[in-house]
């Protein structure tokens, strides 16, 4: 298994198991269906609401 599938199998992981990670990747696919794209930053400033303590 390469570096990429081991990222995505953990990525994958952590989505079953963090229901508002879950929740967040949801709602980012529909608003890319929709046409709707945020920027890194916002993506950042999401994952940073989610995981206030991590640096």
């Amino acid at each position: 298994m390469g570096l990429q599938e081991k990222d995505q199998s953990s990525i994958a992981l952590e989505v079953l198991t963090n229901p508002s990670l879950k929740r967040l990747i949801n709602e980012s696919v529909e608003a890319y269906h929709k046409g709707e794209y945020a920027s890194t930053a916002d993506l950042l400033k999401s994952l940073k609401r989610l995981y206030p303590d991590e640096k």
